[in-house]
C-alpha cells in the first residue's frame, strides 16, 4: 500500500503480502482444508477486526476492501518492486502472482521470486540466503539508478552536541 500512496520510494520490497483484501477472506489454504471451520474463522477474523481492520466483512463495505487492496492501485505504483511468496505460505501465492502480472502489464519494473517449500517466513537455509542476495542486489540496482547526478549526498552538520 506504501508503494501506491507515495512516490517516496525508490524501491519497494513486498514479501508474503496481501494484495486483495476481499479475495482473501473465506479462502482456505493447505493446512485449513482439513479443518475448514478454523480456517474460515480464522480469515474472517484477521480481515474484519485483525491485521486488516476493515471491520466488517467484504459485502458490507466491499469499497473500503478494494480501496485497501493494493491490486486495484497497482496503477498508482511508481517505484520497482521485488515481489516475494511461497508456495506454502497462508498469504496466497495466486495474490502476489496477480500483483505482479498486474505491474508487468502496464510496464511497470517488477519481479516475482516464489520459494517453493516455504511458508509465511522462509527458514530453508539456501532460501533465507537467495532472498537476501536478492533484496540486495535489488537494492543496490534501484538506488544506484536513483542516485543523484551530483556525485553523492549532502551531509548536513549540526554542529557540537550540547
Amino acid at each position: 500500500m506504501a508503494a501506491a500512496q507515495s512516490d517516496q520510494f525508490a524501491g519497494v520490497v513486498a514479501s508474503a503480502g496481501l494484495y486483495d483484501l476481499a479475495g482473501t477472506v473465506g479462502r482456505l489454504g493447505l493446512r485449513t482444508r482439513a479443518m475448514p471451520d478454523n480456517g474460515i474463522v480464522t480469515n474472517y477474523a484477521w480481515a474484519e477486526t485483525g491485521q486488516g481492520r476493515m471491520g466488517a466483512p467484504p459485502w458490507t463495505v466491499l469499497a473500503r476492501y478494494v480501496a485497501n487492496s493494493p491490486i486495484y492501485l497497482a496503477d498508482r505504483i511508481r517505484a520497482p518492486m521485488l515481489i516475494t511468496a511461497a508456495d506454502q505460505d497462508v498469504s496466497p501465492l495466486k495474490q502476489a502472482e496477480q500483483l505482479f502480472s498486474v505491474l508487468y502489464r502496464q510496464g511497470k519494473n517488477a519481479q516475482l521470486v516464489t520459494y517453493w517449500g516455504e511458508g509465511h517466513v522462509n527458514a530453508g537455509p539456501a532460501n533465507l540466503r537467495d532472498y537476501y542476495e536478492r533484496v540486495i542486489t535489488f537494492f543496490r540496482e534501484t538506488l544506484k539508478a536513483q542516485a543523484p547526478t551530483d556525485g553523492g549526498f549532502e551531509v548536513h552538520d549540526p554542529g557540537p552536541e550540547p
